[in-house]
C-alpha cells in the first residue's frame, strides 16, 4: 500500500472530538498547473480519495463537499482561485465543520505567509478545523495555530525555492547557447551529443535536403518579393508545400516533418523566426499579471530589446542583418494598411476614443466586395471603427462599431471648421508682441545687473574707508549679500525668457499661410499630410453613440471643442450621451427641421423615419437650409452666425456614397 494511502487509512482511526456532523466537510483539491492535472493522474486520484477521511469520521455522504475548481491553478495567491474563494465564503457563513486537504501547501503557497493567516482566521471564527492525512489542526489551539503558520511559511518558501532553482537552470542552459523557449523549428535538428558535451541540446541544420532547400527558398523569396502574401502566392503557383513540425499522429508523439499547403500564418512563422538567422531569443513569451482577474496570462511577441538575444548560437540560413530587413519589410506592409495607404483618416494616430467606455478605438478593414447568398455581390463598407476594450474574461467589449467613412467625413468637416477660424494676422501681431516683451525683459535684467554691480562697488569703497570695527562688520555683511544678489542676477540674465505659451515662429506662420483657403488646401493634401494636420490640431476625438446616429466630438489641443452629429439607422443599443456634448448643440437637437448630420449618410431608413437617398441620386438635402449649421466653437460655446458663415465655405457632398450604413448596435 502506498504511504499516502496508508496515511489516509490511518486518519480514519483518528478521533476528532467536537466536530458538528450536521455541517459540511469540505474536501479541497488543487494542483499547480494544467500539465500536472494531465500528466500526474495518480496524484489527482489520491486527492479525490481524501473523501474517505470525512466518511470515516462519521459525516454523511450528502454533507461531504468536494471542491475541485482549482485543479491546474497556482497557489501563489488566493486571488483568482475560485475554489478557495468558495471555501472562504462557506467558512464566513459558518457552514463548515472541517476542511480536508492533502497538505498545507494545497491551501496556499504564499511566500509572505499572508494567505494562511486569512484561512486560519476564518476557520477560528467558524469553529472549523483543518485535517490532513498526517495531522488535525485546530486554529483555536495556540500550538496548532503556531504550527499551521510554520507549515504555510515552509510551503511558500518551498515554492519560491523551486522557482529560483528552475530559473537558475534556465539561465545556465541559456548561457550555453541552447534554446529554452519553443520547439525545434522545421529545418533544424537537435544535436545528439552526450549530456556532458557543450554541444548538447544545440541546433544544427537538418540532413533532409528537401526540407533544407525549401526553408532556404522561402527565406530568399521573402527578401526578393518583399512580403508574406507574395511568398504565399509564389508557393501556390508552383505547387510547393511548406514543411512544419508535428507529432507522428498529427497531435502527439515524436515530432516529425509534415508537408502542408502554404498559408499566411505558416509562411509568417518561417520569415519572422530568429532561429533561421542563427540566433536564440529567450524570454520572448512571459507571464504578466492580469489585475482584473488576479491571474497571470502569457504575453508574446516582445521586442528583441526586452529579451535575451544570443546571436551566432548555431548554423544560420540567413544573416542577422537580412533577418532584420525581413522584419522591417513585414512591419512596413502591416503598417501600410492603417497609415500609409489605408483609407481611414483616424487610424494610427491614437486619438480616437469610445464615448461609452473611454477605451481606444481601432480600424477594421473589410473586403470591398460583399458576396450575397444568392451569388450576387455588392459594395461593402470598406472599414469600421470598433472599440478595442477587453472584458474581464478576455473577450472583446464591442461597445460600438460605426462605419468609418461617415466618421471620417464628420472629422474632416470639424477640422475645416477649426482651420477656417485661424487668425494668421493676429498670430503675426502676437509674435511681434512676444518679441518686444522678450527684448524688454532682457533690457531690464541687464539694468538690474548694472545697478547691483555699482552697489557692490560702492560698498567695497565704503569698507576701505571705514575705521570702526562695528561699522566695518556691517558693511562686510551687506557687501556679501550684494555679491550674492549680483550672482543671481547674472544667472537670470543668461537664462532665456520663460513663457508658457506655445511658440509660433515666422517659419511656421509662413507654412500656415496655406490654410487661408482651408478647403482648397485640404483637397490638395495627401492622406498622410491630413493625418499630420489632424494630429497637430486635435487632442482627442470621441464618438458617442446615439439612438439614430453618432456624436463626433473633437477636443482641440489649445482648449475648447467642436461637435458634429452623424445620422445613421436607428440602433438597438441605447447609451446616454453626456450633457456637455448635448449642450454644444443647444436647441438644435430635437427640432423637426434641425441639423441631423454634418455629412451625408447612405442606406435605408426605418418605417416612419426620414430615409436616406437611393444609391445613385444626384443630390442630397437633409434640411431646407442649405447652409451648414455648426455646433460648438473653438472655445466650447454654441456657434453663432459668424461660425456658420465660416463653415459655409466647407465642401458639401453633392453625390451620395454607395457605402452601406453602419450596422445596428
Amino acid at each position: 500500500m502506498p504511504d499516502r494511502a496508508r496515511r489516509i487509512d490511518q486518519t480514519a482511526t483518528m478521533t476528532t472530538p467536537g466536530l458538528d456532523l450536521s455541517k459540511l466537510a469540505v474536501v479541497y483539491l488543487r494542483q499547480s498547473t494544467p500539465g500536472q492535472v494531465r500528466d500526474h493522474v495518480v496524484a489527482t486520484a489520491e486527492q479525490y480519495r481524501l473523501r474517505e477521511i470525512p466518511e470515516r469520521l462519521g459525516f454523511p455522504a450528502d454533507r461531504i463537499l468536494v471542491i475541485d475548481d482549482d485543479l491546474g491553478v497556482s497557489g501563489q495567491t488566493i486571488a483568482g482561485r475560485k475554489g478557495m474563494l468558495r471555501v472562504l465564503e462557506l467558512l464566513e457563513r459558518g457552514e463548515v465543520a472541517c476542511v480536508v486537504v492533502r497538505d498545507i501547501g494545497r491551501l496556499t503557497r504564499d511566500e509572505f505567509n499572508a494567505d494562511i493567516g486569512l484561512i486560519a482566521r476564518e476557520c477560528y471564527r467558524s469553529g472549523a478545523v483543518i485535517i490532513t492525512p498526517e495531522k488535525t489542526y485546530n486554529p483555536a489551539e495556540p500550538s496548532d495555530a503556531l504550527f499551521l503558520g510554520f507549515q504555510g511559511l515552509i510551503a511558500g518558501w518551498d515554492r519560491a525555492n523551486i522557482v529560483r532553482r528552475l530559473e537558475h537552470h534556465r539561465r545556465a542552459k541559456q548561457a550555453r547557447g541552447c534554446p529554452i523557449n519553443g520547439a525545434v523549428p522545421a529545418g533544424y535538428d537537435k544535436s545528439e551529443a552526450p549530456r556532458q558535451s557543450p554541444e548538447h541540446g544545440k541546433l544544427r541544420i537538418t540532413q533532409d535536403a528537401e526540407v533544407r532547400e525549401r526553408i532556404a527558398l522561402i527565406l530568399r523569396k521573402g527578401l526578393e518579393l518583399g512580403g508574406v502574401l507574395a511568398v504565399v502566392r509564389f508557393l501556390y503557383s508552383n505547387g510547393l508545400p511548406v514543411p512544419v513540425m508535428r507529432g507522428e499522429d498529427g497531435l502527439r508523439g515524436r515530432r516529425v516533418i509534415h508537408w502542408v499547403p502554404a498559408n499566411r500564418d505558416r509562411v509568417t512563422r518561417i520569415l519572422k523566426n530568429p532561429a533561421y538567422a542563427g540566433a536564440i531569443v529567450n524570454s520572448r513569451r512571459v507571464q504578466v499579471l492580469d489585475r482584473a482577474t488576479g491571474r497571470r496570462r502569457w504575453t508574446t511577441r516582445r521586442a528583441y530589446e526586452q529579451c535575451t538575444v544570443i546571436r551566432d548560437a548555431h548554423e544560420a540560413y540567413i544573416s542577422w542583418d537580412k533577418h532584420q530587413q525581413l522584419l522591417a519589410v513585414i512591419a512596413r506592409n502591416n503598417q501600410a494598411k492603417t497609415y500609409g495607404t489605408g483609407q481611414a483618416l483616424l487610424s494610427g494616430l491614437g486619438l480616437l476614443r469610445c464615448g461609452v467606455c473611454g477605451g481606444p478605438m481601432v480600424v477594421q478593414y473589410n473586403n470591398p466586395r460583399r458576396r450575397r447568398p444568392d451569388g450576387r455581390s455588392s459594395k461593402n463598407t470598406p472599414f469600421y471603427y470598433s472599440c478595442a476594450r477587453r472584458q474581464e474574461d478576455g473577450r472583446s467589449a464591442i461597445c460600438q462599431n460605426p462605419a468609418g467613412p461617415h466618421i471620417d467625413r464628420a472629422v474632416t468637416e470639424l477640422v475645416l471648421f477649426a482651420l477656417g477660424r485661424l487668425d494668421l494676422e493676429g498670430a503675426r501681431e502676437a509674435l511681434r508682441d512676444r518679441e518686444r516683451r522678450e527684448t524688454e525683459t532682457v533690457r531690464l535684467r541687464q539694468q538690474r545687473v548694472d545697478a547691483l554691480t555699482r552697489r557692490a562697488q560702492m560698498l567695497e569703497d565704503a569698507i576701505a574707508d571705514a575705521t570702526r570695527p562695528e561699522a566695518r562688520a556691517r558693511l562686510v555683511a551687506r557687501f556679501e549679500g550684494s555679491l550674492a544678489d549680483l550672482e543671481a542676477a547674472k544667472r537670470e540674465a543668461t537664462q532665456p525668457v520663460a513663457d508658457d505659451r506655445p511658440v509660433v515662429s515666422e517659419a511656421i506662420l509662413e507654412r500656415l499661410a496655406v490654410f487661408r483657403e482651408p478647403v482648397a488646401a485640404w483637397l490638395r493634401f495627401t492622406l498622410r499630410t491630413r493625418k499630420e494636420v489632424l494630429r497637430a490640431l486635435a487632442q482627442r476625438v470621441t464618438i458617442h453613440p446615439d439612438l439614430d446616429g453618432y456624436f463626433v466630438v473633437a477636443d482641440w489641443l489649445g482648449g475648447g471643442r467642436a461637435a458634429a452629429k452623424v445620422k445613421t439607422l436607428r440602433r438597438r443599443k441605447i447609451y446616454p450621451v453626456p450633457e456637455d456634448v448635448l449642450a454644444l448643440f443647444g436647441d438644435e437637437i430635437g427640432a423637426d427641421d434641425s441639423v441631423r448630420s454634418i455629412v451625408g449618410c447612405s442606406g435605408r431608413g426605418h418605417r416612419g423615419e426620414r430615409a436616406s437617398p437611393r444609391q445613385g441620386a444626384e443630390e442630397c438635402r437633409l434640411r431646407s437650409d442649405p447652409t451648414p449649421r455648426w455646433c460648438g466653437e473653438a472655445r466650447g460655446t454654441g456657434a453663432g452666425s459668424s461660425a456658420r458663415r465660416d463653415a459655409a465655405r466647407a465642401p458639401r457632398p453633392t453625390r451620395w456614397s454607395t457605402l452601406r450604413s453602419p450596422r445596428r448596435g
